[in-house]
């Protein structure tokens, strides 16, 4: 006869709430409040953290997903370095063209990707119809990817 194991795999956002739920249930002088309350938090974060985890229906989808955050992060790092830049140019006006040099490098370094999408796009903003009433259509930024120019 096999013998049925009563471990259960918990996801890893659960360590927490189960060790406060052990802990409560643990207890010398037993709580049933707080035990209650333990497994009433445990059981919120089963429900809402799963929510927060992005899924993806294919590997290109994921891959996609890791070089866009990549990417954000090297845009980060690369602002920060452009703003220390320009404060120390602020302060510090006898080293111009060394700290404009900086500048310039910071600049260089960022994503090309990130320098053509963040530039304003006037044609964004065009209404539906030619001008007339209507809602805008399209982002205000960016390349309008997907948006011919007849409209369609």
């Amino acid at each position: 006869m096999a013998q049925h194991s009563t471990y259960v795999l918990l996801p890893w956002f659960l360590d927490e709430e189960y060790c406060v739920l052990a802990a409560a249930e643990a207890a010398d002088p037993w709580d049933p409040v707080a035990v209650e309350a333990a497994a009433a938090e445990a059981n919120r974060v089963a429900l809402v953290a799963p929510q927060s985890v992005p899924k993806f229906h294919s590997a290109a989808e994921r891959n996609s997903y890791e070089e866009l955050r990549a990417m954000h992060a090297a845009l980060e790092a690369g602002l920060a370095q452009i703003w220390s830049s320009l404060r120390h140019l602020r302060m510090e006006q006898g080293s111009v063209p060394a700290l404009l040099g900086e500048v310039v490098a910071a600049v260089g370094r960022l994503p090309a990707v990130a320098v053509t999408t963040t530039v304003p796009d006037c044609a964004g903003g065009r209404k539906k119809g030619g001008g007339g009433g209507g809602e805008v259509e399209g982002d205000v930024f960016g390349a309008q990817y997907g948006v011919e120019e007849d409209g369609a």
